[in-house]
């Protein structure tokens, strides 16, 4: 399953850079084992950059690959500073049956590298991200962040749903013609949008906001969901947000997040 995963991952990464005209960067960073380095780590870095190699050789794509050594104690850490030398990174959802990866290393990587991040399901297969997306949108910075470090992966044409989140008696998702406008401003990047008003319920019973919108994004079929994220940056303890988490760990699509 983690080479399979690893696979579907640089496919995925190889055909956004031949549409963005961008070069795409293997980096391979291994927690090991508490006796050492995991049986197969060797191999898998191995068969991963020369699929890879083929890949980005067979779509006409600049690539390279970085190994990371002496990673084993914080791979998440390490690899959030490489990750700071590129425009987005793309990662793998956390897989429970996968011992080498540590459950925290997407949101280390997240709450790091001082960038975007593209997190892919463990499960199912994803040639392309853009075409049918669902925008979280709160109004907060975070959210603000997102839209536009997603703004360049949204293919021209494609189906794009605001959920709008607010809680009850708030009414600030009802946007007016002279005031702020987050459907105006995606249409000035020639894109159409359809609202879906996404109301919090605060009762311990009701379904929350995220809920909501991954169950929108299973309705339409989505190949991308665009969310702010939240954490505790920066120390020896980086954390992300409950909800920042319940993303991670609960996501059935492709999900841009930025912090």
């Amino acid at each position: 399953m983690g080479l399979k995963h690893l696979i579907v991952r640089l496919g995925l990464a190889v055909r956004l850079a031949a549409r963005l005209e961008a070069q795409v960067t293997g980096l391979y960073a291994d927690a090991g084992t508490r006796r050492g380095r995991a049986d197969g780590a060797p191999r898998t870095w191995r068969e991963a950059g020369a699929q890879l190699d083929a890949l980005a050789r067979s779509s006409g794509v600049e690539s390279a690959c970085w190994k990371i050594d002496g990673a084993e104690n914080e791979p998440g850490a390490v690899a959030a500073r490489y990750c700071r030398y590129g425009d987005l990174a793309i990662v793998g959802q956390h897989d429970p049956e996968a011992g080498r990866v540590p459950a925290d290393f997407g949101a280390q990587v997240l709450l790091e590298s001082g960038g975007p991040v593209l997190v892919v399901p463990f499960v199912g297969a994803y040639g392309e991200v853009g075409r049918r997306v669902v925008l979280a949108w709160d109004g907060s910075r975070e959210a603000a962040r997102a839209l536009k470090d997603a703004l360049p992966l949204i293919q021209k044409g494609a189906e794009v749903r605001v959920a709008l989140v607010h809680r009850a008696r708030e009414d600030f998702w009802k946007e007016t013609r002279s005031g702020p406008s987050v459907t105006r401003l995606l249409a000035s990047h020639g894109l159409t949008v359809e609202r879906e008003p996404v109301l919090v319920d605060q009762t311990p019973q009701g379904v929350t906001a995220l809920d909501a919108i991954l169950n929108l994004a299973s309705d339409v079929g989505a190949d991308l969901v665009v969310m702010g994220a939240r954490g505790r940056h920066g120390g020896p303890f980086p954390r992300a947000s409950r909800r920042t988490r319940a993303t991670l760990s609960t996501m059935t699509a492709p999900v841009l997040l930025s912090a």
